[in-house]
């Protein structure tokens, strides 16, 4: 029997010591007490201990971000009961649905070893206890916040803008106000002088 150990949050073992490693083909959807119904991966690693062996099933809650640790009844497992333990372990899993393939981690070299282990969320662990869409919705927020700037920084710009055109209008307007007369405005009103001159000098 497999029991879910709940303080468990990572398995530290080092590459070097994990004997046996499967991972399910394709991802089930699960419900777990406590936590939502959502689609998980399995693993299930054979390691080696002092004078023996451990097994661990792990489901990985993808929604959640959360490790679910199953560990066999015995701490320990002997080399002779090992194959039995790891046949229990995927009959356990694909009990919940899951079709577990070998990952083959045995017959790696050291370098590829730790380079997959690394790879996988065991070992390091995930931010566990995550509310369901809680990220999305901070990605949201800050997508929308990002809009709303963006959108505030258009205003303000045409707003420079609109301050710009205004300013050049009333330039432009005091330009025309004081522009240098045309010759025919020059001769208009050099008339209009001297026909008001002589009507003034009539007058005496």
């Amino acid at each position: 029997m497999f029991h879910w150990q709940k303080k468990m949050d990572s398995l530290e073992v080092p590459a070097a010591k994990v004997r046996r490693l499967y991972r399910s083909l394709s991802d089930i959807q699960v419900a777990l007490p406590g936590f939502p119904s959502q689609q998980a991966t399995a693993y299930l690693c054979l390691f080696a201990v002092e004078d023996g062996f451990g097994i661990a099933i792990v489901l990985h809650l993808h929604a959640s971000q959360h490790l679910a640790f199953y560990f066999a009844d015995r701490e320990k497992i002997s080399k002779q009961e090992a194959g039995r333990v790891l046949d229990e372990g995927i009959h356990f899993a694909e009990s919940m649905g899951f079709i577990m393939g070998d990952l083959d981690i045995q017959l790696l070299d050291p370098e590829e070893q730790d380079s997959l282990w690394n790879s996988l969320p065991l070992k390091r662990g995930v931010t566990a206890g995550a509310i369901p869409g809680k990220q999305a919705n901070a990605d949201q927020r800050e997508e929308t916040q990002a809009v709303v700037a963006e959108q505030a920084e258009e205003i303000e710009q045409a707003e420079e803008i609109g301050e710009l055109e205004k300013d050049l209008e009333v330039r432009r307007a005091a330009v025309l106000r004081r522009r240098k007369p045309s010759s025919e405005e020059i001769e208009a009103r050099r008339k209009t002088l001297l026909e008001n001159l002589g009507r003034f000098l009539a007058s005496f």
